[in-house]
């Protein structure tokens, strides 16, 4: 503006200089005059004659020509000054018009308004020309820079995402963007020039022109949320200030934030549905949301906490310790999870980075849950399994004590028992049975005292496991069974070649020979082809052994039962303590197994266990699921 009032004045005063030069010279009073008037001009000042010859010129044209006055008189102002010779000829052809040009004088561009005037004598006749000229090159930078920054201006507006526009401070609209333009549902044409107040219904408008008017009273920014068209619009007014301080335009903004408040509220609805302290802070701290349980735990109400930075509302302690994972959590984008003490109660606290669409951490999620009670039962368990295991300890103590003392007695009464039954021929047919019946029920509870240590050994015992032949295995497991097979006419048939499996091999030949003796108790008396084979095929890195019979079979609802600790069917056919399968299956799943049957009543009966092969040895936890949950089913 400063550049243009410049200019307005610079024309002014040249077309009257151009006239009081005229008019002293009609008076002959150049001479006397020039010092007063010609060198207090900025403009450069050129008297010429008829021929175009340098006559007089002031202090600013010696300046802009680059000679003094002396050098320069009677010289053609073209040979002084080349650039000028086009418009020399142009002005003398127009005579009194005026005429912008350009120049290029030492190197430098520069640009000029030039006017021309005829001078004349003293009897009034033309005896030559006058020529002004004004640099105005500072006047046209100053234009392109004032266009280049509307046209800079404009483009930052166009790129907002939000309604952008600048006014004066009567609302004056001077620069605005297409989405001011959709926001009103007008045209720019309809926009351009118009004032921004008139734009509004007149309610919003009002309400709108308080804090506007307080910006440009005070020279601060005023921010506020109001309501158009339904919308809810987040506005931003900054003041802006002239040379002096003043306030001369406001820059305006608008953001729609209706989905925003929408999402905060769902957000916080969320929050509040948590049955854990919850809030979302920024990287700094400062928190952006948080539910009622956030103020019930640090004690202040919802005002004491809004706006506050989270690490102020707790101890400085625990705020040091808290900001180290929270930290690592901003600088690595990752989850952090830990448990710390807040008030004398314990705190599981977990934290999630939020990233922008830069990939950056900008925002911090913060779940906070006491687990004090938890942590109190998981106590309160831990001591119970502590005590439990303890009694444990002296129950397997107890039982081995009391289990080596039954069996001298036992060993006692066998053995008389058998020397009754050898060197007393005589005895009466109601004394043997007698005698038979106690040397049965010995025997059965010396076979439960036995079975009864071995499931006290196997609870805290941890045998390496490695390669096991299970020939050798099968071989020791039937010798025990040496008598009783032929006795009961058994066929008995082991594969050859049975595959190495991996596992422990004390353990292997209890489990076969619980398995042989089962199967031996319940073949049936009254079969008249008794039969058992050991079997075992190696697939998948598994090895499969079976004990197949062609017993009585078992029902399905008695399957259920079948492993478990003094399970007993068919009573009439054999009797036992009901411990045997029970311990198979302990020492198969110690091993790493599974164990199972398939039997139909009146069948037979084919019990199972699987094992990891020799050359692969997995561990169970690695089997295919179907291996697990399938084998078992009756074979094809």
């Amino acid at each position: 503006m400063s550049d243009l009032v410049a200019f307005v004045i610079g024309l002014g005063v040249g077309s009257a200089a151009l006239g009081l030069i005229v008019w002293l010279g009609r008076r002959g009073a150049v001479p006397s005059g020039r010092d007063c008037v010609l060198d207090s001009m900025r403009e450069a000042v050129v008297a010429l004659d008829d021929a175009g010859r340098v006559i007089d010129l002031n202090r600013a044209a010696e300046g802009l020509l680059g000679v003094s006055r002396a050098q320069s008189i009677g010289h053609p102002l073209s040979a002084l000054f080349p650039e000028m010779a086009p418009l020399i000829d142009e002005l003398n052809r127009l005579l009194t018009a005026s005429q912008e040009a350009v120049f290029f004088h030492a190197g430098l561009k520069r640009e000029f308004e030039a006017r021309a005037a005829p001078f004349l004598d003293r009897q009034g006749k033309a005896a030559g020309r006058v020529i002004t000229l004004l640099d105005v090159s500072r006047r046209k930078a100053a234009e392109q820079s004032l266009r280049g920054s509307e046209n800079t201006l404009l483009a930052l507006l166009d790129a907002s995402s939000e309604v952008a526009f600048l006014m004066d401070v009567h609302g004056n609209l001077l620069a605005f963007n297409e989405h001011l333009c959709r926001m009103v549902d007008r045209p720019r044409e309809q926009v351009q020039g118009r004032n921004a107040f008139d734009l509004l219904p007149p309610d919003l408008a009002e309400s709108r022109a308080v804090p506007i008017g307080r910006a440009i009273s005070s020279g601060r920014p005023e921010r506020w949320v109001d309501l158009f068209e339904g919308r809810l619009m987040d506005n931003s007014v900054y003041p802006v200030a002239n040379a002096q301080g003043g306030v001369e335009k406001v820059a305006y903004f608008l953001r729609d934030i209706t989905e925003d408040r929408l999402a905060e509220q769902t957000m916080l609805a969320l929050l509040n549905a948590s049955s854990e302290v919850a809030f979302l802070m920024d990287v700094h701290g400062n928190l952006l949301a948080f539910n009622e349980h956030l103020c019930r735990m640090v004690g202040r109400p919802r005002e004491q906490v809004q706006g506050r930075n989270a690490f102020d509302l707790l101890p400085p302690d625990l705020a040091e310790s808290r900001a180290v994972p929270i930290g690592r959590t901003i600088s690595t984008g990752r989850p952090e999870r830990w448990v710390d003490l807040y008030d004398g109660r314990y705190m599981d606290n977990s934290v999630y980075p939020v990233v922008n669409a830069q990939g950056g951490v900008e925002k911090v999620a913060f779940f906070i849950q006491d687990i004090t009670d938890f942590k109190q039962a998981e106590e309160t368990i831990r001591q119970s399994a502590l005590a439990l295991e303890a009694r444990n300890r002296d129950l397997d103590a107890f039982a081995r004590t009391v289990a080596h003392d039954l069996k001298k007695p036992l060993q006692g009464i066998i053995g008389y028992g058998g020397l009754i039954q050898m060197d007393f021929s005589d005895l009466s047919p109601d004394l043997r049975v007698f005698i038979d019946s106690i040397m049965e029920s010995a025997g059965q509870m010396v076979e439960m005292i036995d079975s009864l240590l071995l499931m006290a050994r196997l609870r805290d015992a941890q045998e390496v496991l490695g390669p096991v032949d299970l020939n050798g295995v099968v071989r020791d497991a039937l010798h025990r069974f040496e008598q009783d097979i032929p006795a009961r006419g058994i066929q008995m048939s082991v594969d050859e070649g049975l595959p190495a499996v991996l596992g422990y091999g004390p353990w292997l030949e209890e489990v076969l020979a619980n398995l042989i003796g089962n199967a031996i108790k319940y073949i049936g008396r009254a079969n008249p082809a008794p039969a058992i084979a050991v079997r075992a095929r190696q697939e998948n890195g598994r090895v499969r052994c079976e004990v197949q019979d062609n017993g009585l079979g078992i029902s399905p609802d008695s399957q259920k039962r079948l492993f478990e600790q003094f399970a007993r069917f068919h009573h009439a056919e054999a009797s036992g303590t009901g411990l045997g399968l029970s311990i198979v299956k302990r020492i198969v799943e110690k091993m790493g197994g599974q164990v199972g049957v398939e039997s139909a009543p009146g069948t037979g009966s084919t019990f199972w266990f699987i094992l990891p092969a020799v050359e692969n040895q997995p561990a169970v936890e690695n089997l295919p699921a179907q291996d697990q949950a399938g084998e078992g089913q009756p074979a094809a």
